[in-house]
């Protein structure tokens, strides 16, 4: 199969133009794409002149010609996604970070406008974020001093300890209901069949919904999320030619009955009581943190995109270091030994 990056959009800076003037932006000094690899998205940044009011729209509509309230701002950022995961990542991220800025203080950019689906001039879904000030802190890892070091990662644990005091009681992501209120929302993962590859493997009659967990509000439970990954396992087994003949019809019925037990109520009330689930960022890690230079205060905490609702015993993988990809265990290591 293809990497993600494949399978980037191809817009370039007249659609970008374009996509403003459909925003009634006022006319900007720059457009630049960002020097960074991203698998997902392309970015550029968008800078105007000093002082010049930008148009806000209202986040619940997911209509980005509804404008609320203005903002005051010289940089923006601009994000593009494929088409990989259409229309749940978007919503997903603006729902998290919308949430995120109304129940906690981790600093995360305020939204302008997105659209979660390919409706515009661009042809792809975007949002269009403030550009939060710092330096990532990876690009200056190895000159914090060990005090600073100290105090980026007591920040980076009150921010998990906020995110552990708000249960939820659902597994999957978040949406923004029609009136604007943050609901559940279905399950985002890199490891879900995404769009190019299915067209390119599968029949026709197959898609996003169908080889993926896709319920639009979540899983109410544990055993309720599991057994809706296990049976479109089994879908996927019973209708790829490649699936069927490596795994035998007695296997698949096995996984058939491994659903029916953990979903037996004596089972499924054992396996689910008690368990806590949390918002987890799932991929944070230096390349996700912006800091102050000067003071080394966490300026910002970035793509949000693949957050989720987990159980807590999943919940540890809500921080990672890959700062150093020779030796990424290492730098755990000396980081939680600390």
């Amino acid at each position: 199969m293809a990497t993600p990056v494949a399978y980037l959009p191809k817009c370039d800076i007249k659609d970008i133009k374009q996509l403003l003037d459909s925003l009634q932006y006022p006319r900007c000094l720059d457009i630049r794409p960002l020097k960074v690899t991203a698998e997902y998205h392309r970015i550029w940044t968008i800078t105007f002149a000093p002082g010049t009011i930008l148009p806000k729209a209202k986040l619940g509509k997911e209509n980005t010609s509804a404008v609320a309230s203005t903002v005051m701002s010289t940089e923006l950022i601009l994000r593009v996604s494929g088409n990989h995961i259409p229309s749940i990542k978007t919503s997903n991220e603006v729902a998290i970070l919308t949430w995120l800025r109304d129940n906690t203080s981790i600093p995360t950019p305020d939204v302008l406008h997105f659209d979660s689906t390919t409706s515009n001039p661009l042809g792809y879904e975007f949002m269009i974020m403030e550009r939060l000030p710092g330096v990532t802190a990876s690009d200056i890892y190895g000159d914090i001093p060990e005090d600073k070091m100290d105090h980026i990662l007591s920040q980076i644990a009150t921010f998990h300890a906020e995110l552990f005091a708000h249960p939820f009681d659902h597994l999957g992501g978040l949406r923004i209901a029609p009136d604007g209120r943050v609901i559940p929302g279905p399950c985002v993962d890199e490891t879900l069949w995404q769009t190019p590859d299915i067209e390119r493997y599968w029949p026709p009659a197959e898609g996003y919904e169908t080889l993926n967990p896709s319920d639009p509000d979540g899983y109410p439970s544990f055993t309720e999320w599991i057994s809706a990954f296990v049976e479109k396992y089994i879908h996927g087994i019973r209708t790829h030619p490649s699936l069927s003949s490596w795994i035998s019809e007695s296997e698949v019925r096995l996984l058939e009955s491994f659903v029916e037990r953990i979903k037996s109520p004596d089972l499924a009330g054992e396996l689910n009581t008690g368990l806590a689930l949390r918002l987890a960022h799932r991929d944070l890690h230096f390349g996700q943190i912006l800091i102050d230079p000067v003071t080394f205060d966490i300026t910002g905490v970035l793509d949000w995109e693949f957050a989720q609702i987990v159980p807590m015993p999943l919940w540890r993988r809500s921080f990672l270091c890959s700062v150093d990809s020779a030796r990424p265990h290492t730098e755990v290591e000396k980081l939680y030994s600390r």
